[in-house]
């Protein structure tokens, strides 16, 4: 029976150490689709624990204090998806159906009448549902963990694999750093915005994996100073750890470079490359929670040692600033590193100005929380600093939590992290040196992740959340084990061995559950991400795209109530009612003898929902039924934006809290009869939108054909103020009819590139020579009474010159910008532009063979060298020969 138990439990083992290696190797398991085969992968683990937890006593320790939080927080998750009278929400102070009520079926909207008695506390339980997939992912690794590697030579093979794992990506990331194509693993294309290192687009998401498995190549080489009798510390036969104990430091040093053996140095070499790995990972916060989570867990060891405790914090603080000083040499990690330093770091670069957005969050919805997955939609109502990127998470886990929680989350994690602490500590107090092994590995990964989770999300990303859930159940496992016969309820609840089955049994159902939730996301994002967003729409093939509608709506049979399914089909049905209507006009045109492009933008402005939604205005305010009427009832309405209307409204049904779909909504609000026409959702749109640039200028568009031109100019200005990539199209919009008194004070944002734009552009004519005075004069004001970056006021006054035709004025700003920030390629360009147009050749030359050296991949740069190498060849031929020379 001990045979057939081994061969199970090593099959565990395999499966459980395996996924969890090979996990961070696919972008730390952030895509849906090695998420599918992780799962897999879960379930046979459990499958298999199952059966070592029924045939061995070995395998059914008294179930960890800690796991009876984890089984809360699942409760807790599953509370959120209880449909609940709103009276009783009321009575408990949860205003999430408060907000529901008022974002999707308050007076004029289109859900109003559609109130139900009852209401879930999530405000996206679809969302909610693939959190708590997740989660159970995590605890079901936790109990693997607490289960399997508790045991000290499975921890240790789990310890030496996993810090070769990560000697293995640092490896990875530098040998694809420096033959770097700009993709990943030479072959995968990286997002805009992405900032990859080792097998993560975002190398800030590495520090996490990095640590872990930095901290176990440090419990590594621990295990490897045991005695080489391989005699066990024992504190109660009061042995030593090692013979040469009582030898000096510089003995020790000596004998051991001199005892060396290939396991050491082997043991070394991952250390020093999990190091360079975090360093490079250029996690600035990463770095930090590490450093102190070192410092903490090295106290505690010295401490429990005796008399050295402050001679060894001071050891390994000196050899790890040194280490880090050499290591920090090379110009990217410095550079990264310095920004530590700076007070702009924190002004600017941080997260202070999220986090104090995500407080307004905190004091509406602290208490109960709106749903595990919702941050994402609930921080859009608080957002105030400028910043166009949607912030999935809040870079710090317990303002997450109290956000998606509310304070019995929070109070849980809180409880959740005390508990594993305790469990910590209890085993520095133990008498074995491999217990003492485990405490330092899972107690470095513990107090780093409680210090770095106040400073990133790292956790929401799979492969880092299940590794460090499997460290923290071997760690409180090994405390349940180490504990075994003694009353420790803070660690362990006794006589719960039985109990180990029927949990697994639980842990295996909600695997299989967890595994049709992950695979059902990914043949839908599948399907969306088929879709060739890379063409433009009028190059769609109409057959192609009728296909994959009939697809997602096969994939959005399992999933309901997925909001962003329901928006994509959405989405697709206008695409195609857009389609068939080109089609029918460029043939309608064709026989009336005339050609149309069918790729025009006018066309595509033509046949814009908007044009109906406009005409459907026009047919209501002038109290005309029958055209109304005809316009719902036009063939390609009915089939195609219809169906669109059914599934956005599906859409705002499943979370009220999506700004496209309101704007969706209040387009096509006229297909409803009782529609109101009285943009209560372009209202929501804007409100829950206003930093997404792209949504800010089709409401400002909206506003425009309705006639309200102030409100236009007001969602415009905001687009600006985000990105300026609309600014060519808002200038086209209202060139005709704006002044540029208006243009400057209700339009524009106080930006001088924007101002510098509008002069060149719209004003560049003598006729206009009023409108650009006064926007030069805007300018010259606005840096006057601004602070701007070193050499930032003298290219702009710079432009200033130029735009004035003050060429010599223009030149001495430009070398006065350039001195004071000659990084910056860009006005080097412009300089010897400027410098070439003077006929100053040899400057422009020099100027230009520095922007090459620095920028060889910019073509501009290179062409305008060569043009202004030949001008000078053909000039200097054209010089008069010296007849003495001759």
């Amino acid at each position: 029976m001990n045979g057939v138990v081994r061969a199970i439990a090593s099959i565990a083992l395999i499966i459980i150490i395996g996924a969890l290696l090979v996990f961070p190797w696919f972008n730390g398991g952030a895509d849906v689709r090695p998420q599918v085969y992780f799962l897999m992968a879960t379930i046979a683990a459990v499958a298999v624990a199952l059966i070592c937890s029924l045939i061995s006593a070995d395998y059914r320790p008294n179930l960890p204090t800690t796991s009876i939080i984890l089984l809360l927080a699942l409760g807790l998750a599953g509370f959120q998806l209880l449909p609940i009278s709103n009276l009783t929400w009321e009575a408990l102070g949860n205003n999430t159906p408060e907000l529901r009520q008022e974002m999707t079926s308050a007076e004029g909207l289109l859900l109003a009448g559609q109130t139900s008695e009852n209401s879930t506390l999530s405000l996206y339980p679809s969302g909610t549902r693939q959190d708590l997939a997740l989660l159970l992912v995590g605890i079901t690794f936790f109990m693997l963990g607490a289960q399997f590697l508790s045991r000290f030579e499975p921890f240790r093979l789990f310890m030496i694999l996993l810090a070769t794992n990560g000697a293995l990506l640092a490896s990875f990331g530098f040998v694809q750093q420096i033959t770097w194509n700009g993709k990943l693993y030479w072959s995968l294309p990286v997002p805009h915005g992405g900032t990859p290192f080792a097998s993560f687009i975002y190398h800030n998401q590495a520090a996490s994996i990095f640590a872990f498995s930095l901290a176990a190549s440090i419990g590594y080489l621990i295990d490897l100073h045991r005695s080489q009798d391989s005699q066990a510390y024992d504190r109660a036969q009061q042995a030593e750890w090692g013979t040469q104990r009582n030898l000096g430091l510089l003995d020790r040093i000596h004998y051991y470079i001199a005892d060396l053996t290939g396991e050491r140095l082997f043991a070394l070499t991952v250390l020093l490359l999990n190091v360079a790995g975090l360093l490079f990972s250029l996690s600035r916060g990463g770095l930090l929670c590490f450093l102190i989570a070192g410092i903490i867990i090295w106290s505690i060891a010295s401490f429990k040692q005796g008399r050295s405790t402050w001679v060894n914090v001071f050891l390994f603080g000196g050899i790890l600033t040194g280490l880090l000083t050499w290591v920090s040499m090379t110009d990217v990690v410095s550079e990264r590193l310095e920004t530590l330093l700076h007070s702009e770091t924190f002004a600017e670069e941080s997260r202070l100005p999220h986090w104090r957005d995500t407080l307004g969050a905190v004091e509406d919805h602290g208490t109960w929380g709106t749903g595990l997955g919702t941050y994402r939609y609930i921080y859009q109502e608080y957002q105030n600093h400028v910043n166009e990127g949607w912030f999935l998470h809040a870079h710090n886990q317990y303002l997450e939590a109290l956000v998606d929680a509310g304070i019995p989350g929070l109070s849980l994690l809180v409880l959740m992290i005390l508990l594993t602490l305790y469990a910590c500590l209890k085993l520095f107090s133990s008498d074995y040196y491999y217990t003492y092994v485990v405490a330092i590995v899972g107690g470095l990964a513990l107090f780093f992740q409680i210090f770095h989770g106040g400073v990133d999300y790292c956790l929401y990303l799979p492969a880092t959340m299940v590794i460090f859930a499997a460290m923290c159940g071997a760690l409180t496992g090994r405390a349940v084990r180490a504990g075994e016969g003694q009353r420790q309820l803070l660690v362990a609840i006794p006589k719960t061995s039985w109990t180990w089955p029927l949990v697994l049994a639980g842990l295996l159902a909600g695997s299989i559950w967890s595994y049709s939730r992950i695979e059902s996301l990914n043949e839908m994002e599948k399907i969306i991400k088929s879709f060739p967003s890379e063409v433009s729409p009028s190059n769609i093939e109409i057959r192609n795209l009728r296909v994959l509608i009939s697809q997602l709506e096969d994939a959005l049979e399992k999933r309901p109530d997925d909001a962003q399914g329901q928006e994509a089909l959405a989405e697709f049905y206008v695409l195609l009612y857009q389609l068939n209507a080109r089609d029918i006009v460029v043939e309608e045109q064709k026989q009336v003898g005339k050609q149309l492009d069918p790729q025009s933008p006018e066309l595509w402005e033509l046949i814009s929902p908007d044009v109906l939604a406009v005409g459907a205005l026009q047919a209501h305010t002038s109290n005309n039924v029958q055209a109304l009427k005809d316009i719902r009832e036009q063939e390609a309405v009915v089939q195609f934006l219809q169906p669109a209307f059914t599934h956005f409204k599906a859409s705002l049904e499943s979370c009220p809290l999506q700004s496209h779909t309101h704007y969706r909504l209040n387009q096509l609000g006229m297909l409803d009869p009782n529609w109101t026409f009285q943009n209560e959702h372009l209202s929501r749109a804007e409100r829950l939108g206003s930093w997404k640039s792209q949504l800010m200028f089709l409401a400002g568009k909206t506003r425009l054909y309705l006639g309200q031109r102030e409100l236009a100019l007001k969602d415009w200005r905001q687009s600006l103020e985000i990105n300026p990539q609309h600014l060519d199209q808002v200038i086209k919009l209202t060139y005709r009819w704006i002044k540029p008194e208006e243009l400057l004070d209700q339009l524009l944002p106080q930006k001088p590139e924007l101002l510098i734009v509008i002069a060149e552009n719209l004003y560049a004519t003598p006729q206009t020579e009023e409108g650009r005075d006064l926007t030069l004069a805007r300018l010259e004001k606005l840096l006057e009474e601004g602070t701007w970056p070193a050499g930032a006021e003298e290219y702009y006054r710079a432009q200033i010159a130029v735009l004035r035709g003050e060429t010599e004025v223009a030149l001495d700003f430009f070398w006065k910008a350039i001195n004071l920030n000659p990084t910056d390629l860009d006005w080097n360009f412009q300089y010897a532009m400027l410098l070439r147009a003077e006929g100053k050749l040899q400057e422009a030359e020099r100027i230009l063979d520095y922007c090459v050296r620095q920028a060889p991949q910019r073509t501009r740069f290179s062409h305008m060298l060569n043009l202004v190498r030949e001008q000078r060849k053909q000039q200097d031929a054209m010089k008069p020969t010296d007849p003495q020379r001759s």
